[in-house]
């Protein structure tokens, strides 16, 4: 079954929890996915989405796999979209999400989005906004979200809840202690295997921050040249 026929497949039922993990860079529009997902939820319900993503990039991006010839590109036929921390979280909050936290470990990253209304919806942009009140207006435009079903709707609530961190976390996976037994922890077949995958980690890091830096440079650029 496709990812996009999720909430066909449900029928009038909805779902307290959704993971979509391996999925998303893998599809040919991962945006329609995701609001599949939305549609297949509950209110208040959880989607959990796990990508290999543009751990380098600050802004809000997406990299056409097939297309780039550069570094970015990854040389499997079956990866397409790659998305960058930035862009994933809006493109959960456009489909309406609510992004609770993430975790990236190297160049993997894990997003916990909560299904609400719109406007309910912390941390929206004054576009995001925008795009939430005034799309559905455009009768020649729209696709298949219909955003004015999820401003009004009553349905179902989920009743599960989430008590853990949020924000953007990174983690080290030669170093981390996992705190539920069903998770062990990444024992290397020699120590000097551990500070290599550190290493690795810390590189992945770096990299992190320097796009978070640069994004935020550009930012302050057009704030001067505006």
């Amino acid at each position: 079954m496709q990812a996009s026929a999720l909430p066909d497949a449900l029928g009038d039922e909805q779902v307290d929890v959704v993971v979509m993990a391996g999925v998303l860079y893998h599809v040919f529009d991962p945006l329609a996915v995701l609001e599949a997902c939305r549609r297949a939820l509950k209110r208040e319900g959880w989607l959990i989405v796990e990508t290999s993503y543009l751990f380098d990039e600050g802004a809000a991006r997406m990299a056409f796999s097939p297309a780039d010839e550069g570094a970015r590109g990854i040389d499997r036929a079956n990866v397409f979209w790659r998305p960058s921390r930035r862009a994933l979280a809006g493109m959960l909050q456009l489909v309406g999400f609510e992004v609770v936290t993430s975790i990236a470990v190297d160049g993997r990253l894990t997003m916990l989005g909560r299904a609400r209304r719109p406007s309910d919806i912390r941390d929206r942009s004054p576009r995001m906004k925008t795009f939430h009140e005034r799309y559905m207006r455009y009768a020649n435009y729209k696709e298949r979200i219909d955003l004015d079903s999820l401003a009004s709707a009553d349905g179902p609530v989920s009743a599960v809840t989430f008590s853990g961190q949020g924000g953007a976390r990174r983690l080290y996976p030669a170093l981390h202690r996992p705190q539920v037994p069903l998770q062990p922890a990444w024992q290397p077949r020699r120590e000097l295997d551990r500070y290599a995958k550190v290493a690795r980690s810390a590189w992945f890091q770096a990299q992190s921050a320097l796009g978070e830096g640069r994004a935020a440079l550009r930012l302050i650029g057009r704030g001067r040249d505006g």
